[in-house]
């Protein structure tokens, strides 16, 4: 577990999963991580978390315009069917 008592997960298990904030409202669906990585570092660390409609064409290259998204710092709990973020950080908040 991590400092926020949360299970590793691998990407696969992440994906298409969906966001919804701590009031249950429903932010869309996870479509990518953003993870800075430098040459010359072990690992990048998970900043941010894409999400929605945008987001899954802007990783699959039809649009190029920033995608909504949500820090990692965020993240509350992930559950079976979801990744509960704090509502604050929610969009339109």
């Amino acid at each position: 577990m991590d400092a926020k008592g949360l299970k590793p997960h691998t990407l696969s298990e992440l994906d298409a999963r969906r966001l919804v904030d701590e009031d249950g409202r429903r932010l869309g669906r996870l479509f990518d991580l953003v993870c800075p990585w430098k040459p010359g570092e072990p690992q990048g660390t998970i900043e941010e978390l894409v999400y929605g409609r945008v987001g899954l064409l802007e990783r699959v290259g039809l649009v190029r315009e920033k995608p909504p998204s949500v820090p990692w710092s965020a993240v509350r709990r992930i559950e079976r069917q979801a990744i509960v973020v704090s509502s604050e950080a929610a969009p339109g908040r």
